[in-house]
């Protein structure tokens, strides 16, 4: 998300960007989860802002007749492209990293996460279709900002220059939202001794998980100079797919009076996330095993040294 941020923001020099975009993220979230929520809000209006703009402006262009029988149109091709995608919708898991933080997270919880998808997968489709039936589908892969393209090709065109702006403030909701998720694993993962016992601490006074964050925000610095955008989506998806495979084995695991939801939905999504992870490109998949034996290993030398 940090070099989206910085590849939407100033191409030339998105590393740069991406490196001032998780300083700025880090800094709004040691403020606690009250402001991180607050400052939420306003990049969400500009997000939404911007989606709505794109779809108004596909109305007054000119119509793309979508070839649905088209012979380059497969299953596997299906299956890649969502697995590539599929990171676009684990935000909404991050709610529940997030429990101890809000009242009655039992019920909570529960509610908010399909409503949350279910938000979120309207919105996709509603952007996807006016992206679909105003450029050519032939255009569209080699198309930077494609929602760009969208309003270019419509009566709004004088608008075009704000969407790099509108998309670089959406991705740094996204990664607002993700710093503090993911230094609230660590801090779990911490408590029951998979991470050093270190990064369990929880600063008093602003009641966040500060050595975790720290940590958090350390890692993403390394890698934002490291690898490059689409390295990392290919290996985002891996990694969030076996995740997601995981949690969904884990809900068949459970006990019944604890379980949610019926079990055959959890079923349904780890055939779905395996299917999804195979379907992924080769050397997504050598990297994001990879990555996911590192963190292994990780694991194993602090429960060790624990």
């Amino acid at each position: 998300m940090a070099l989206t941020v910085g590849a939407y923001a100033m191409p030339g020099h998105h590393r740069v960007i991406a490196n001032l975009a998780v300083l700025a993220v880090f800094g709004v979230n040691i403020g606690g989860l009250t402001r991180t929520v607050r400052v939420t809000r306003w990049l969400l209006l500009v997000t939404a802002s911007t989606l709505a703009l794109v779809v108004i402006a596909s109305t007054g262009a000119p119509r793309e007749v979508v070839d649905w029988s088209d012979p380059g149109l497969s299953v596997p091709g299906v299956l890649r492209s969502a697995g590539l995608i599929f990171f676009a919708f684990a935000g909404y898991a991050r709610v529940a990293t997030l429990g101890e933080e809000v009242r009655d997270p039992s019920r909570t919880i529960p509610r908010a996460i399909p409503r949350a998808l279910a938000l979120v997968l309207v919105i996709y489709a509603i952007v996807a279709l006016a992206v679909v039936t105003t450029v050519p589908a032939g255009v569209l892969p080699a198309e930077a900002a494609p929602l760009r393209s969208v309003i270019e090709a419509g009566w709004l065109s004088g608008l075009a220059p704000l969407v790099p702006v509108g998309a670089a403030v959406a991705c740094a909701g996204v990664l607002l939202n993700l710093l503090p998720g993911v230094s609230r694993t660590v801090l779990a993962m911490a408590r029951r001794r998979e991470l050093p016992s270190v990064l369990a601490a929880v600063d008093a006074q602003r009641g966040i998980p500060l050595r975790a964050e720290l940590t958090v925000v350390a890692a993403v610095l390394i890698l934002v100079n490291t690898i490059d955008l689409r390295s990392s989506i290919a290996v985002s998806g891996v990694a969030v797919l076996t995740y997601y495979a995981i949690t969904n084995a884990s809900a068949l695991a459970m006990p019944k009076d604890a379980r949610i939801w019926h079990p055959s939905i959890a079923v349904v999504g780890l055939v779905g996330c395996v299917a999804l992870v195979l379907s992924l490109p080769p050397a997504a998949l050598i990297g994001g095993v990879v990555t996911l034996l590192a963190g292994v290993l990780a694991r194993a030398i602090s429960r060790r040294e624990n």
